[in-house]
């Protein structure tokens, strides 16, 4: 059984992030600001260094 990488490419998310601007945006219940919280690219360099910053930054440092 072959195992199929998940899918990051923008095509696959531009439907949650319609949803999340038709719906959340839309009742006020989240700010425009938080759209740019989701980072999505088709770009590997930019995933790899999206994740990178994500790890660092939730990494505490050495006791």
């Amino acid at each position: 059984m072959r195992i199929r990488p998940a899918p990051r490419r923008t095509h696959c998310w531009s439907p949650t992030l319609e949803w999340l601007r038709d719906s959340l945006l839309a009742a006020g219940t989240i700010s425009p600001g938080d759209l740019d919280l989701i980072p999505v690219t088709d770009d590997l360099d930019e995933l790899i260094t999206v994740i990178q910053s994500c790890v660092e930054y939730h990494t505490p440092p050495p006791a």
